[in-house]
């Protein structure tokens, strides 16, 4: 059954399908909101609560665009509102590297995605992140740790695409930037 026939018997009120759509997105939803947390169980309470999110405006998806892109739209707009009531941004904890890359990098991109996908000194990169502007905190998330391709969250941020690449390329230079300042022993934080 696809997403779409799904939702459309949930809209009707056959609400015990909504669980197919649960499982369908638990774990990516989980994943999300665990890189933004750096902890499970404020992680499944940002899950949780996303998914009450989207049961609640179910009616509301358009079918304009994937039901996926919609679900972390959602979702994400759960982990902001998380971030600004909590006035924090925690250890965020990047997975592996993603098969698509951008095509074009430069040695300094090179560098902090090398960081990135290694698992070394993963707190002093966590605390780098923590410095970055939260315009390119999101599209590095996205990225680097959910996997995703510009196009798509060029649909979930509602960007063009090419700001979208403009965010991802400026947002490495930032972190490289950062990450030098660290290895020369400035600290700004």
């Amino acid at each position: 059954m696809t997403d779409e026939e799904i939702i459309k018997k949930v809209i009707k009120g056959q609400q015990e399908y909504f669980s197919i759509l649960v499982d369908r997105y638990k774990d990516r939803i989980y994943t999300m909101a665990y890189n933004y947390t750096n902890s499970s169980s404020e992680a499944e309470d940002l899950a949780q609560e996303a998914f009450v999110k989207i049961f609640k405006k179910l009616s509301y998806f358009n079918f304009k665009s994937k039901f996926s892109t919609w679900v972390y739209k959602v979702s994400m707009n759960v982990c902001v509102d998380w971030h600004r009531k909590n006035k924090k941004w925690k250890m965020i904890q990047l997975n592996q590297k993603p098969e698509y890359l951008l095509e074009e990098m430069d040695a300094k991109a090179l560098q902090v995605e090398e960081i990135v996908i290694n698992n070394e000194n993963r707190e002093v990169f966590n605390k780098i992140l923590m410095n970055l502007k939260a315009q390119y905190k999101f599209v590095i998330i996205l990225y680097y740790c959910q996997g995703l391709s510009v196009v798509e969250i060029s649909e979930i941020l509602c960007l063009p695409q090419k700001t979208v690449y403009t965010r991802i390329r400026r947002g490495r230079q930032q972190l490289s930037d950062l990450i030098n300042k660290h290895r020369m022993g400035v600290d700004d934080s």
